[in-house]
């Protein structure tokens, strides 16, 4: 499974690194180092989902104009391609950039190193559909994921917005069932409610970990962990019996709401508050929803689809007003290692939908905090899982992992 760790410059940043990395395209360690008399600007640079892992040299060859020089390009395995000038933008099915000044003389050049993308790499790229459909937002991005057959149609949509008074920047984050380009961000086919990831215009530390079928991103905004799964759950059924279980779900769908929002309703899918949406066997999206309520008044929740094994009937408290457990704790291995419970979908109110544990969430489990910490790594079965607490929360019920491979 992909993995990506960094840093981003805000909630705008980190969605462009995010749809830049499931979509597979390429990376690189550093700019295109120059060598030559010129100034050697280079503005624009850009890889694509078909880059492959190779060395870029791009090569003054005619200098009878100053400030439009000619330059060849050639990849050490796409070979050559098409000839760039200086002050025109340029762009092949690999890379893009502009050579920007004056000066240069033949001979000079440009030499970049790349890499293919990891989901490239690994077969399991999405793609990206379309983009600034919606005026309203800062940027919307339209996915479409592959699946784990590779010849799935998962349609996932994360768009950006902001409120500098309210000092709110955050994510609108749907699933839906195809894509129309005609139409805005909310009126997609199928369209999910939505799912609102609360983070800031600030850097933000992230953890991004997708396979074919869905992303995990972990975003750590000031002291708070805002989860994000957005795509397919490994469900209790053949694909002709469940054909889309799509889980969608984020903080709240509260909308305006501030990364430092502490009511119970910002909760997530570790023990969701108003932030998860299921597409069922039903063919419809239902609420997913352990318990709810504004700070200081939290309630549990049976009504909807719900978590196990946080939910009332799990790790949570009958008692009115209540919404941590009070028993007694559960601590790690004799071992010193932790054992990892599944997180199960599930409904018990055939008021709402049809009875049902529907499956599991792929890629995220919940593990005990005692004696544990946010940001963790555990070794599990050979490979790291990054422990991660539910926003604010550290009471020991309020922990979970994501798996890294």
């Amino acid at each position: 499974m992909p993995v990506e760790i960094g840093t981003a410059n805000g909630h705008l940043d980190l969605l462009h690194r995010l749809q830049r990395f499931v979509c597979g395209h390429g990376t690189w360690s550093s700019a295109p180092q120059f060598t030559g008399a010129g100034p050697g600007a280079i503005d624009d640079i850009a890889t694509t989902p078909d880059t492959v892992t190779e060395t870029w040299t791009i090569t003054c060859s005619n200098a009878d104009v100053p400030g439009a020089e000619i330059w060849t390009v050639s990849g050490s395995t796409t070979g050559a391609t098409g000839d760039a000038t200086t002050g025109i933008a340029y762009d092949n099915p690999q890379i893009a950039f502009e050579i920007t000044g004056t000066g240069y003389t033949v001979g000079d050049e440009f030499s970049w190193a790349v890499t293919q993308g990891a989901m490239s790499a690994a077969g399991a790229a999405w793609s990206l559909l379309s983009s600034g459909l919606d005026a309203a937002y800062d940027q919307d991005y339209y996915l479409r994921a592959p699946g784990l057959s590779g010849a799935e149609e998962i349609y996932l949509n994360i768009a950006a917005y902001k409120n500098v008074a309210s000092d709110y920047f955050n994510w609108d984050c749907r699933g839906s069932i195809g894509h129309q380009p005609a139409f805005e961000f909310a009126g997609q086919p199928g369209v999910s409610p939505n799912a609102n990831l609360l983070l800031w215009d600030s850097q933000i530390p992230y953890w991004l970990a997708v396979n074919g079928q869905r992303l995990i991103l972990l975003a750590k905004v000031s002291t708070t962990y805002q989860l994000l799964h957005l795509g397919k759950i490994l469900p209790y059924g053949t694909p002709s019996q469940f054909p889309y279980p799509v889980l969608v779900s984020a903080t709240t769908d509260q909308a305006g709401s501030r990364w430092s929002n502490s009511d119970t309703d910002c909760s997530s899918i570790l023990n969701p508050g108003r932030g998860a949406f299921f597409y069922t066997t039903d063919g419809g999206w239902r609420r997913v929803m352990n318990r709810y309520g504004v700070n200081g008044d939290g309630r549990w929740e049976t009504g909807y689809l719900e978590v196990f094994p946080t939910h009332i009937n799990g790790f949570g408290d009958m008692g009115e007003g209540n919404v941590q457990f009070d028993g007694p704790q559960i601590h790690p291995l004799p071992d010193g290692s932790y054992q990892p419970i599944p997180l199960v979908i599930l409904c018990r109110n055939s008021d709402y939908a049809s009875v049902n544990q529907y499956g599991e969430v792929d890629g995220i489990f919940w593990v005990t905090g005692t004696a544990n910490a946010a940001e963790n790594l555990l070794p599990i079965n050979g490979v790291d899982h990054l422990v991660i607490q539910n926003i604010y929360r550290t009471n020991w019920t309020e922990y979970g992992i994501v798996r890294l491979d």
